[in-house]
């Protein structure tokens, strides 16, 4: 009697789903107020998701993997990184 078999979902597909909603989450934020918390919210994001690259092995890393793992945890770092500082190192604009 055939078994039905399981179709194998690697973790690094979940991650970045979880990855995608605080994405989307962080949109919200910036949409509706203060947008540098938005902002700080998807580079988070992005280094969680470089992080989670990282431990990973490569069989399931899923979705995650779009290169090699260091041009893809290099890339996911400083994206990440660069767009917290920037959250927070903009100045104010006052009057917009």
């Amino acid at each position: 009697m055939n078994q039905p078999q399981r179709r194998f979902r690697p973790l690094g597909t979940f991650v970045l789903a979880g990855a995608l909603l605080v994405t989307v989450a962080g949109l919200v934020v910036v949409a509706l107020g203060p947008w540098r918390v938005g902002v700080a919210v998807i580079g988070g994001a992005m280094v969680v998701s470089s992080f989670a690259r990282t431990l990973l092995p490569e069989r399931h890393s899923g979705l995650l993997r779009v290169r090699r793992a260091p041009a893809d945890v290099f890339a996911l770092t400083a994206l990440g990184i660069t767009m917290v500082m920037l959250a927070f190192l903009v100045p104010d604009q006052p009057g917009l």
